[in-house]
């Protein structure tokens, strides 16, 4: 008996038990490590790698990280305002909850995210400058990430609490203030995640003293996991605001009238859904293009498009995920102007040339595109303005009484999207109808007596004498697109011309 006992190894000296009393130490260790000096590493890299970006001061008051728990709480983090050391933002607690997933998934993974505290302040100095304009062009200036899969990311029981927005008006000598803003999101989630959901969908604020609060349909997550939330806005006009539009846009908002009845649904699935739903109404826009100041020094705007109403109806919108589907678009009296100045350069060119960091042609596509769908589209009492100086003669024509429908249309396009329109030409009755992708298109047309007058700017280069006469015509036309190792084709056949009362 005694031979037993003497056989018999210490428990300690067990080889498992040796294993997992040392992993146990290491990851104590770990965790001490990581709570006594990963603190002050964050508070240092914040303050001077954000504020190396920002061109700014930022100061972070305390910094507490839970190793054991993934759980990190930032408190008093100020940004200096440009000129002085008074804080242009600043909040009083962020606290963030980590699921240990995301160190799995190499994507975030938060359980919590509350926010509160928060104070803006912006100053407007006129002519859509702001003291953030500094900001705005460095973060512009850093060089562009190539093309890549969206983020993936799981955010759960979002909160901004007590927030407040300051904007102060130089010019106008006002003060324009965002009070007692206060937002809840259940979750924002583009992953295959389910976590315990606490907090129902909410928004609510006090702008100039004036209380705005949704309204919000909630049932519990526990027993439907699904929520909804409405907001509602009714004959929003636009015009007190239009003089804090961004200098740096290519196009500035001239006037318009904004009304929208959208639910945003919440819905805890193995893959989390966030879907938009309603309408959307834009009424009286106008939008005009910033022209530059140039070598006489004058600048100011040329009206580019106008409409009386634009109308989007929602069918199932999902952003987290980039799909889109719309029920119906319906766009009343659209107004376009089309210019091309004598370098051949068309208004609409300059525009995406105008907007820093446009993609060219030679970037790469994203690898995960929008999705979009279109059921019904439908385009009334439309007109487009067409002024063309490269021309022989400066040209002007005008595309009256367009009426535009088209269904079924989807982007990437997984079938041809039918079309079909009418419209007055220089007093000439114009209809068209057919099918089209991005790659092909298939249209009939028939034009009635168009006036050969039209374009007598186009030939005054080659014909010195007076063009007159009628045009009619019914033709169809075929383009397809190129494609690697083809050219493309346009194919054009005519099914009758007639030529009436020509005259030189």
């Amino acid at each position: 008996m005694n031979r037993d006992i003497a056989s018999q190894k210490p428990l300690f000296h067990r080889p498992w038990l040796r294993r997992a009393s040392w992993g146990l130490f290491g990851l104590l260790l770990l965790w001490l490590l990581g709570w006594l000096a990963l603190p002050p590493l964050i508070k240092t890299q914040l303050q001077s790698r954000l504020g190396e970006q920002l061109g700014r001061a930022v100061t972070v008051g305390r910094v507490d990280f839970k190793p054991w728990t993934l759980e990190l709480t930032l408190s008093d983090v100020a940004v200096a305002h440009q000129a002085d050391a008074s804080a242009q933002l600043a909040f009083q607690r962020l606290y963030i909850d980590v699921e240990l997933q995301s160190l799995l998934r190499l994507a975030p993974v938060v359980d919590a995210l509350r926010l509160e505290g928060l104070r803006v302040n912006l100053t407007h100095a006129g002519d859509g400058h702001y003291d953030v304009d500094d900001v705005l062009a460095r973060l512009a200036a850093q060089p562009s990430q190539p093309a890549s899969s969206p983020l993936r990311y799981a955010l759960y029981n979002l909160v901004i609490a007590d927030a407040t927005l300051v904007l102060t008006d130089v010019p106008r000598k006002s003060v324009h203030r965002v009070s007692q803003l206060n937002l809840s999101v259940p979750f924002l989630s583009n992953l295959d995640s389910k976590r315990e959901v606490q907090v129902s969908p909410k928004l609510a604020f006090d702008l100039n003293g004036s209380r705005f609060d949704s309204t919000a349909a909630a049932t519990p997550f526990g027993q439907t996991r699904q929520a909804d939330a409405r907001l509602v806005i009714q004959h929003l006009d636009l015009a007190p605001y239009l003089p804090y539009w961004p200098a740096y846009l290519p196009v500035r908002l001239q006037s318009g009238v904004l009304d929208a009845d959208l639910t945003v649904s919440f819905e805890q699935r193995d893959s989390p859904l966030v879907t938009l739903g309603g309408q959307i109404s834009a009424n009286g826009v106008r939008v005009a293009q910033a022209r530059p100041v140039g070598a006489t020094g004058q600048g100011g705007t040329a009206e580019l498009l106008s409409f009386d109403r634009l109308t989007l109806t929602l069918d199932d919108v999902q952003p987290l995920v980039q799909k889109v589907g719309l029920r119906r678009v319906e766009w009343v009296q659209p107004r376009l102007l089309l210019h091309r100045n004598k370098s051949g350069v068309l208004n609409v060119q300059t525009l995406a040339r105008a907007q820093t960091g446009t993609k060219t042609a030679a970037e790469p596509e994203p690898a995960s595109p929008w999705q979009v769908r279109v059921q019904e589209l439908a385009v009334s009492g439309g007109e487009v303005q067409w002024m063309d100086e490269a021309a022989a003669r400066p040209a002007r024509l005008s595309l009256d009484a367009l009426a535009f429908n088209a269904h079924a249309i989807s982007w990437p396009f997984e079938q041809p999207a039918g079309f079909d329109g009418a419209a007055q030409i220089a007093g000439a009755s114009l209809s068209f109808k057919g099918e089209a992708t991005d790659a092909q298109a298939n249209v009939n047309v028939q034009l009635n007596r168009l006036p050969l007058s039209a374009a007598a700017p186009y030939l005054a280069g080659v014909l010195t004498p007076r063009l007159g006469g009628v045009l009619s015509t019914d033709l169809a036309l075929r383009w397809v697109a190129a494609q690697a190792g083809q050219a493309g084709q346009t194919q054009l056949k005519v099914a009758s011309l007639t030529v009436d009362k020509l005259d030189l």
